[in-house]
């Protein structure tokens, strides 16, 4: 099983559906290149802090498109 991790931007727009208000960036987990699962960065996360560990393992994940 081959894991690996990609950044990803999400935006919110505002109602006229061009101005972006806010993004906010989260990882995904990919199993295989599946994506498994969505990980906020919220430091009580617990795949978040697998994630942490393995960047602190010499990992890098994948940019966000």
């Amino acid at each position: 099983m081959t894991i690996s991790y990609k950044l990803r931007n999400t935006s919110t727009y505002a109602l006229d559906g061009t101005t972006v208000q806010n993004t906010v960036q989260d990882i995904l987990y990919k199993e295989d290149g599946v994506v498994k699962l969505a990980i906020p960065k919220d430091e009580g996360n617990s795949d978040y802090q697998n994630y942490l560990a393995w960047v602190a393992e010499g990992n890098t994940a994948e940019a966000a498109d």
